[in-house]
Order: structure tokens, then sequence, then C-alpha cells
């Protein structure tokens, strides 16, 4: 959908060469609140994010429609987006205020432990979402 030229093992690849090489913290970006993301992509992101090696930090910014783009466009045919009142300058940090978006910033922090996310990526509280 992004057309990005990279897969999760390449991510997970160059965070242990940055490590390695101890070089100073890296950023890793993530785009929230994409309508057409299911669940288990969400907690995809999460499961690539336990298999990265810190040091990093990441960043989650919500999804902005820009004017003529073509996920605009999209959103536009799939009726996600007016398309004569398309969003414009919405504030990018105000992602949707639920438990994934939070699991994200608190990985973000903290580097919760993989086997500690996968128990609450499989408990009842992300599953009933």
């Amino acid at each position: 959908m992004f057309n990005r030229r990279y897969n999760n093992e390449l991510i997970i690849n160059i965070s242990r060469d940055i490590a390695k090489r101890k070089l100073s913290i890296c950023d890793f970006d993530f785009t929230g609140d994409v309508p057409w993301e299911t669940t288990e992509d969400r907690l995809e992101g999460l499961r690539l994010l336990s298999r990265m090696k810190p040091p990093f930090t990441i960043n989650i910014s919500h999804l902005t429609f820009f004017p003529g783009s073509a996920l605009t466009e999209r959103a536009i045919r799939e009726g996600i987006v007016d398309k004569d009142q398309q969003p414009q300058g919405k504030d990018i940090f105000n992602i949707r205020n639920d438990f994934i978006n939070f699991l994200y910033v608190v990985y973000g922090v903290f580097h919760i432990p993989e086997s500690a996310l996968k128990h609450i990526i499989n408990s009842s509280l992300v599953r009933e979402m």
C-alpha cells in the first residue's frame, strides 16, 4: 500500500547492525490509524519491534491524507474520506487512543522483552478489540 522497498527482515538486520556498531540511538517511524490495517497487521508491527535490537526509539504518527495522493484517492473511492472535506493539517501525532497504539508507545520507551510482548499480544485484552 505504501510502496516501500524494504521488508521486516531488512529492518531487523539494520537494527542489529546499528547496535553492533554501537552507533547512537536510531529512530524508526510507524504510521498509525491506517484504515486498511487489521488488528493482526498492527500486531505484526509490534512483533517486528520485539525482534529488533535496541537502542532505538519509535515514533508513531497519524496517517495524513494529502490531496491528490494515491492513498487519498483510494480513501475517497472507498468512502473513508469525503472528497469535499479532505483533512488538512491534522496533527500527525494525534493518533487514535487505543490499546495497541498504547503498546507501541510503551514499547518505544521500555523495550518490553519479546516474551512479555508476546504474552500481551496473545492476551484477551488485544483479542477483544
